[in-house]
Order: structure tokens, then C-alpha cells, then sequence
């Protein structure tokens, strides 16, 4: 194996060994429908930009998003000063609130955050109390989309990369 194989193969090792999770914004009623009919439990923080509270929950909140015991749930966000009627339609009236919503239904709400410190904790506990993991055979199709999308990143991430290579080995043997 030469070193731009090795270099190639070290680079795609990283990528396929840290947990890969997305944060979605979610902007309008109808994203906000057509996420909660979907069928993946989710866990949607309602938050302000200028909010203190709420940037310190944001960290928290991303910390447990990443969490890989946390794969089968979507976390989302939503920027009250943007989506207003979004914001409107929810009753949301402070922030942070949080809506935990499995099944199509908000199965819980949470307003406010009595110690930044310790959300980590709770948000876990209130995840695995309101939603408990996903078993394949009711989630089936989600977990084969997501290996499916998984495939296509790891194909993607080695074409990429190994375009980049040739391209810096182009640089250096001129």
C-alpha cells in the first residue's frame, strides 16, 4: 500500500468511526407536520438567538443529539424569531421548550430549564421514559433508509477523497 493509499485509508477510517447525526432546522407548520407524521420519534428545542438559557442549553442539547443510544430519534430546532407562525401554532410562550413528539402526537413538553448543568441528565431521562428505542421490525424501512444513506456517504467520502489525493500528488510530481 503506498502513502497516499495509507493517507486515503486513514482519513476514511476517521470519518466512518465518529457518530454522524444531523441537527435539522425546522422553519415552517409544514416541515414541522410532515416531520412529526414521518414516523421517527423527535425531540424539537424551540430556542431565541438572544437567549442565554438557551445557548447554554443549546451545547447540552447537542452533546445528548450526538449520543449514539440517541440514533433513533431526530432532534430539530426552532428559531422562535423566524418561524413565528410555527412558534404561534405550537403555543410556545417562553424559551427553551422543548416537545418530545413520538408517534405523530406531542407526547410531552418542557418549559424552561431549572439548571443547565444537569439538562444532559434529564433530557436522557425524559427521552428513554417518552420514547423508548425503536425495534426493527416496526422500524424496519427507517433503519435500512439510514444504512442506505450511510452506503452513499461512505462511497461519497471515498470518491471525494481519493479525487483530492490524485489532485495533491498532481502538485508535487510536476
Amino acid at each position: 500500500m503506498n502513502r497516499s493509499s495509507r493517507i486515503l485509508a486513514t482519513l476514511l477510517a476517521l470519518c466512518c468511526t465518529h457518530t454522524i447525526y444531523a441537527m435539522m432546522s425546522i422553519k415552517t407548520v409544514q416541515e414541522f407536520d410532515e416531520l412529526k407524521n414521518a414516523g421517527t420519534p423527535m425531540v424539537i428545542q424551540f430556542y431565541a438567538p438572544w437567549c442565554e438559557a438557551c445557548t447554554m442549553i443549546g451545547r447540552q442539547y447537542r452533546k445528548v443529539a450526538k449520543d449514539r443510544q440517541y440514533s433513533h430519534i431526530s432532534f430539530a430546532t426552532v428559531n422562535v424569531d423566524q418561524a413565528v407562525e410555527l412558534t404561534e401554532a405550537k403555543k410556545v410562550e417562553s424559551v427553551p421548550t422543548f416537545l418530545f413528539v413520538a408517534d405523530g402526537k406531542v407526547k410531552a413538553r418542557v418549559v424552561g430549564v431549572k439548571n443547565p448543568d444537569t439538562f444532559a441528565e434529564f433530557l436522557r431521562k425524559k427521552i428513554d421514559k417518552k420514547m423508548p428505542a425503536q425495534t426493527k421490525s416496526r422500524y424496519g424501512k427507517a433503519v435500512d433508509s439510514t444504512k442506505g444513506f450511510l452506503r452513499k456517504s461512505v462511497d461519497w467520502i471515498w470518491n471525494t477523497s481519493k479525487n483530492m489525493m490524485n489532485n495533491i500528488k498532481g502538485w508535487f510530481v510536476k
